[in-house]
């Protein structure tokens, strides 16, 4: 992961390599200066400058190259860059563990919510099924009373009607 942009780091390096070739420059400004005045047009002296830059340029990757210092440099950068990458696989790891870890309590927390919603759906069927229960029994007590009613006056009816032939056989 570079924190720098691709535009970023051209135009540091743009930067320093002008620097760096200005310094180690073998011709000295005055020549550069006398270059400068000496072409005629805008493009003449780009052209000028634009030799200059990359005379310096080249001189300095020359001396960059043979540079202890700089090679001391990209290598404890590469280190520094290996530790870093070392500890994001850790802190990243230690976060991909805490997710996990997280997710298994918030799953154990919702199947215990689900179980106790179970108990009381349980419980309110169990408590339906006795009043239903209930009422089909009162119902059926209820029809078992009419039906009772209507036999006992059917009884009393033939009763009534027994009673009304023997009367009637005795006279």
């Amino acid at each position: 992961m570079n924190p720098f942009s691709k535009k970023s780091t051209f135009l540091l390096g743009s930067l320093i390599g002008s620097v760096v070739g200005l310094l180690f420059a073998r011709e000295a400004g005055k020549n550069l200066r006398e270059k400068l005045q000496a072409a005629k047009t805008p493009q003449k002296k780009f052209e000028a400058l634009f030799q200059e830059y990359l005379k310096a340029g080249k001189s300095a990757v020359e001396e960059a190259k043979k540079s202890e210092s700089l090679r001391e440099l990209v290598k404890g950068g590469k280190e520094i860059l290996a530790e870093l990458q070392k500890k994001a696989e850790k802190e990243g790891g230690s976060a991909v563990k805490f997710a996990q870890k997280k997710a298994q309590e918030v799953l154990q927390e919702m199947e215990k919510q689900v179980s106790d919603v179970k108990k009381v759906v349980k419980k309110e069927v169990a408590k339906k099924k006795t009043a239903a229960k209930k009422l089909v029994i009162t119902k059926a007590k209820s029809q078992i009373k009419k039906v009772a009613r209507k036999v006992a006056a059917k009884k009393k009816t033939i009763a009534k009607k027994k009673a009304t032939r023997r009367v009637t056989k005795k006279k």
